[in-house]
């Protein structure tokens, strides 16, 4: 009975941790504009996604039969320090309504360096910065309060629920396995349900980072200028992803093998 009280705990610990693995990474991470800044900094983004979005703009261009000069008043502006302006501010300013900090989304467009006739007539006069429900007012979107916003203004509180929670049962579970081991008996059963989460982790990590190699040009959208963003911030993204999930893994790995030499306490009940 005991063994089969531990082998089912232990499978559930290892589903609660892939679960929580996840969370986490959405939480501290995916949620953390550190994070993004970083990671975009460190695998040159920026400058990638400049020329990445030049090419497109060209190729797009020459495919309505226009010339690369008739796009170079736009191709002008596409600037690695243009690109960080813009994506750097909306992504902290989305990430900030995430998680609570702003009450609305506020959308960034460098209206500064935007020659004026090439600004929409909807777009005349305004500031850089703009409310979401504001600019969508401005192109006539009606269907603005049907848009999740609320959901996404609670993401980040429900995601640090969530991640509470998942954390609360892992440490339930290692108590009750620990309870389950006789005294003076190794912890065999903690000791597998750390090692084998901690090395699917690391199995996972291995696999998510096949997809580091991702290029824009290499995805089946990249004919679309959403192709060219996911092309370039994407792979980057999951490269740090799965750096972090290699660490845990191969720290999972080591606890797991020292409780498998840890032996529970005997205790002298007094007569």
């Amino acid at each position: 009975m005991r063994l089969v009280a531990s082998m089912f705990l232990v499978i559930f610990f290892i589903l609660i941790f892939l679960v929580g693995l996840f969370a986490a990474t959405f939480k501290f991470q995916l949620l953390d504009y550190d994070f993004w800044k970083v990671a975009f900094e460190r695998h040159s983004v920026y400058q990638s996604l400049a020329i990445s979005s030049k090419n497109f703009l060209e190729s797009q261009v020459g495919k309505e039969g226009g010339s690369k000069n008739d796009a170079k008043v736009l191709t002008d502006l596409i600037t690695t320090e243009n690109v960080k302006d813009f994506v750097g501010k909306n992504i902290q300013n989305i990430l900030s309504f995430v998680n609570g900090r702003t009450p609305q989304i506020i959308v960034y467009i460098p209206v500064n360096i935007i020659p004026k006739n090439l600004l929409p007539k909807n777009l005349s006069g305004i500031q850089s910065e703009i409310l979401l429900q504001d600019l969508l007012t401005k192109f006539n979107y009606k269907d603005y309060q049907n848009l999740p916003l609320r959901e996404l203004g609670r993401l980040g509180w429900s995601a640090t629920f969530v991640f509470m929670g998942l954390v609360s049962l892992l440490l339930i579970i290692l108590i009750l396995l620990t309870l389950l081991v006789q005294e003076g008996s190794r912890l065999t059963a903690p000791g597998i349900a750390v090692f084998l989460s901690g090395f699917l982790t690391f199995i996972l990590s291995k696999i998510g980072g096949s997809f580091k190699t991702m290029s824009s040009g290499s995805l089946p959208s990249s004919s679309s200028f959403a192709g060219v963003l996911a092309g370039n911030l994407l792979p980057p993204l999951i490269k740090e992803f799965m750096k972090t999930w290699s660490a845990v893994g191969l720290t999972l790995v080591a606890t797991g093998l020292v409780l498998f030499f840890v032996r529970k306490p005997r205790y002298n009940v007094p007569k």
